[in-house]
């Protein structure tokens, strides 16, 4: 199969220094385009001729993939600061009716190159998935997007998310049927997670982090953003003698600010921390815990507070019980068997599901359930395989 994934922004996107490439003050190369990337290199591995469509950027930078299997094709493009940094890339319209491929993948939602790709798909009767990989904005410049966005949407064969948490909105907001809707999770390199390279530095973190044999470690990773729950957390560590929280992340300093006064000696606030170093902190709690909420601590409304819940798949991927509100994008990741769903915001039941996971048997057996689950559903080999179904299923609708 020769497919086209066309994307706003892709790996490598950094500056000489080796820093991720910032665009804005808000913008770098993040987890859309890697999800883009990882799902690129998989779909040649199974066999499938893959070309990439995205920007240049702004200025000077490293592009180019020294062992790249990928055709890539960068576009001059302007930036609009006003409508996120979307690169608009003139000529992509103009090379897209040249195409000779039998899909078109749009990965992101509200970009340019996703309305190009929907337009020119229009004109040539070309098969075009897109894929919803991030919230909902509900600003009035999104509202503007909406309106744009949902007029192109009805020509893609198929949508995908991450999980049902925006299903709500593309039935009721953009009025696209349910039957074009798919859930296609998001992957992870399960081994780059579960296998410990350097041991010695496992150890050296235990003692940095201050961490004694008899410590149940708790894990949390991601933004300190209010909806991110971390307070509820907090509070259901703040029952426990035995337990260490460690807080791996940064994020709205006024929230970490509140989280430190609330906090004991039990929390450690860990920071931001590097790819490389991540799996180490996955490899030394017993349990990780994703504590998202609609309603945070300032009563502000999140319609979505989690697309998909990727820490808890990177966690499962080291053979760890994973915790979660009870919400979509969290529920959808975590089974019974590989772990425990709690009503959101409560910091008591949380507290019972953490007492419940101190027992060693139930812990072991959770965490080699979650590490099978990562593998067969969550790899990116599985994640490929569901989307190549996705694109014969929607090559079969043009004939």
């Amino acid at each position: 199969m020769n497919i086209l994934q066309v994307t706003p922004y892709f790996p490598p996107y950094y500056d000489y220094t080796g820093a991720p490439y910032k665009i804005s003050r808000n913008k770098v190369c993040g987890g859309a385009e890697t999800y883009a990337l990882n799902l690129s290199l998989e779909l040649v591995k199974l066999n499938n001729g893959v070309t990439v469509y995205t920007s240049k950027p702004p200025i000077k930078a490293q592009t180019s993939r020294k062992d790249s299997i990928l055709s890539i094709k960068r576009f001059n493009a302007f930036f609009m600061p006003f409508l996120d940094d979307d690169p608009i890339m003139p000529t992509l319209p103009i090379e897209l009716l040249k195409n000779d491929f039998d899909i078109i993948h749009a990965e992101t939602f509200w970009h340019f190159s996703t309305y190009s790709s929907l337009y020119t798909s229009k004109l040539q009767n070309l098969p075009i998935i897109v894929s919803h990989l991030g919230g909902v904005g509900r600003t009035f410049k999104h509202h503007i997007y909406f309106r744009i966005i949902s007029k192109l949407l009805k020509h893609a064969d198929f949508i995908t998310q991450l999980s049902k948490s925006s299903w709500k909105f593309y039935i009721n907001d953009l009025k696209i049927p349910e039957e074009k809707l798919r859930i296609i999770p998001g992957g992870v390199v399960v081994h780059e997670f579960a296998h410990i390279k350097d041991k010695d530095h496992l150890d050296q973190l235990r003692e940095r982090l201050g961490i004694k044999g008899s410590d149940f470690i708790v894990l949390f990773v991601g933004r300190l953003l209010p909806h991110k729950g971390v307070d509820v957390l907090i509070r259901a560590i703040n029952h426990f003698d035995d337990c260490k929280l460690l807080i791996v992340g940064r994020g709205d300093p006024i929230y970490e600010s509140l989280l430190k006064k609330i906090s004991n000696e039990k929390t450690v606030f860990v920071g931001r921390v590097t790819e490389d170093d991540l799996p180490y902190y996955f490899n030394l709690c017993d349990i990780t815990v994703l504590s998202s909420v609609h309603n945070d601590c300032y009563g502000n409304y999140e319609p979505e507070p989690e697309a998909f819940g990727l820490v808890l798949v990177e966690a499962m991927a080291c053979g760890k019980p994973v915790v979660g509100s009870d919400i979509p994008g969290i529920n959808e990741v975590i089974t019974p068997d590989t772990g425990f769903l709690f009503p959101e915001g409560d910091n008591k039941a949380l507290s019972q599901v953490i007492e419940q996971l101190k027992d060693d048997g139930l812990r072991k057996e959770m965490g080699q359930n979650a590490r099978r689950r990562a593998e067969k559903v969550f790899s990116w080999n599985a994640v490929a395989k569901e989307y190549i179904k996705l694109y014969h299923e929607a090559m079969e609708k043009h004939g």
